[in-house]
């Protein structure tokens, strides 16, 4: 019962069994209830018949008589045999000579005369129906008679010739239903098998191949049928996979090569900085050496303002370079207590020179003073610069950007919000798929939301955003308090 196929002609034989076999078989059992109560009917006619001529016969005294009615009722249609059977067995008067004289228990008789005292009926085989009545010792006998019982009357009586090819045929009608039955599944079969299980299996056989990778598969159009829309739509979707798939491949080799130019710049990046950060260490040293002997020499100490800039300056650079340095080297991941309020902090620093340079005014509402949580640092901060240079993009030049942390109920919330474009509704579902953006010119590579996604999920946070087309974008981060102090229970 697995398959549509078995179910099908399954259920087709039980409603036809339903359908054709209970009336043939309330027809056939009709027939016989008919045939049955014809045949009581016709024995105690007889019987009443020759209860009343043997009553007579044996009044007036004219036995011989009595011969030619059983003879005369025999001939009868539907009369099968009569005879009279002394109490002793002995057969006196039958419509077959032959037995006159004999003992009844010759013939095979199918009752037993000893213990009959009333009516018996009964059918016996071949549609034949017996009566055996016991003629009792009326009073008009008694003179002649004695003893309870005078004799037996035997009567059988069975169908005429039309009659029993009529009760034949019901028998008929059975083979002839289960016949009909066989077609009409045999039919079903092959119509299901023709019209259905193959077209069906075909369909099942492409989809297979397309499960396998194969996007050459396509289905033969032969019909206006059902399945020859099916199939008309099976080869589209294909059609439509196989370009999608092209267009994919495209995609992603466009991306593999955008990914391994950003790799080469990473690496050079970081080269760079690393020896802008050699050269702002001797920078550095000597500035620092300037600002002693300035405090020891007056001819010197007249440029201690500016050598003081030059400091400062070079402090800067060494933070920028620093933190180049630290987002270039690839690092396994380090879950550990980390503060959320120092993430932050530290992810604002490195971004402090785009935020100058975008004309950006900054908010800050950063409620706790410490804000712990069991994570990955670097990976945060990478999950925060994303949002916040999506933020600055997406301002086109001024702006403003605010950024909160605020602890409420045992959940940490980091919010960011801008004042930029915005998201069209159209695109919500979408910025978070992979090598998706919005960016023209080359300018993203598509995987910025992917990653914070994944990061926000590897901290076990939840990452919401709300936007409205020209009038900004708000992304929450939401860590679970009660969740890190829970698994810091069981880990301990």
């Amino acid at each position: 019962m697995k398959t549509i196929k078995t179910r099908f002609i399954f259920f087709t034989i039980v409603l036809i069994i339903i359908s054709l076999g209970f009336p043939i078989f309330f027809l056939i059992s009709q027939f016989r209830i008919n045939f049955n109560q014809r045949s009581g009917i016709m024995l105690k006619t007889t019987l009443d018949l020759l209860n009343y001529t043997l009553e007579n016969t044996m009044i007036e005294g004219d036995q011989k008589n009595l011969q030619g009615v059983i003879d005369s009722l025999v001939n009868q249609k539907g009369i099968d045999h009569i005879r009279i059977i002394d109490t002793k067995g002995i057969i006196k008067y039958s419509g077959l000579k032959k037995e006159i004289g004999n003992n009844v228990k010759e013939i095979n008789y199918k009752f037993n005369i000893d213990s009959l005292t009333s009516l018996k009926m009964s059918q016996f085989k071949d549609n034949k129906y017996l009566a055996f009545s016991p003629i009792m010792n009326k009073p008009s006998c008694i003179e002649c008679h004695t003893g309870k019982v005078i004799a037996y009357l035997d009567v059988g009586t069975n169908l005429t010739p039309a009659e029993t090819k009529f009760y034949t045929g019901t028998n008929h009608m059975i083979f002839l239903g289960i016949a009909i039955l066989l077609i009409i599944s045999a039919g079903f079969w092959f119509i299901f098998q023709t019209f259905i299980s193959k077209p069906l299996q075909k369909l099942i056989n492409a989809m297979q191949e397309v499960k396998k990778g194969n996007l050459s598969s396509s289905l033969k159009i032969e019909r206006n049928d059902e399945f020859g829309i099916v199939n008309k739509n099976f080869n589209l979707m294909v059609d439509r996979l196989r370009d999608s798939q092209e267009e994919i491949n495209k995609l992603h080799f466009e991306q593999l090569q955008h990914v391994d130019r950003l790799i080469t710049l990473g690496e050079l990046t970081s080269e760079t900085a690393h020896e802008i950060n050699n050269h702002s260490a001797i920078i550095m040293s000597r500035a620092d050496y300037l600002s002693f002997e300035a405090l020891q020499t007056p001819e010197i100490s007249k440029y201690s303002d500016d050598i003081n800039v030059i400091l400062n300056q070079i402090t800067k650079v060494s933070e920028i370079t620093r933190n180049v340095l630290k987002h270039s080297k690839k690092v396994e991941k380090n879950f550990e207590r980390i503060d959320l309020v120092n993430v932050i902090e530290n992810t604002l620093n490195s971004l402090h020179p785009i935020l100058i340079k975008r004309n950006v005014e900054l908010i800050k509402y950063i409620l706790p003073q410490q804000a712990f949580i069991k994570g990955d640092a670097l990976q945060i901060e990478q999950a925060l610069t994303n949002l916040i240079i999506n933020s600055i993009d997406s301002m086109n030049g001024e702006g403003r950007l605010k950024i909160s942390l605020i602890d409420a109920d045992s959940l940490l919330t980091i919010t960011i919000t801008d004042n930029g474009s915005g998201i069209n509704d159209s695109i919500k579902e979408q910025i978070f798929l992979p090598f998706f953006t919005t960016k023209k010119g080359g300018k993203g590579s598509g995987l910025g939301l992917y990653i914070v996604k994944n990061i926000c999920k590897n901290h076990n946070a939840e990452l919401e955003m709300e936007s409205k087309a020209g009038e900004g974008t708000t992304f929450k981060i939401i860590f679970n308090v009660k969740r890190v102090k829970h698994e810091e229970t069981i880990n301990n």
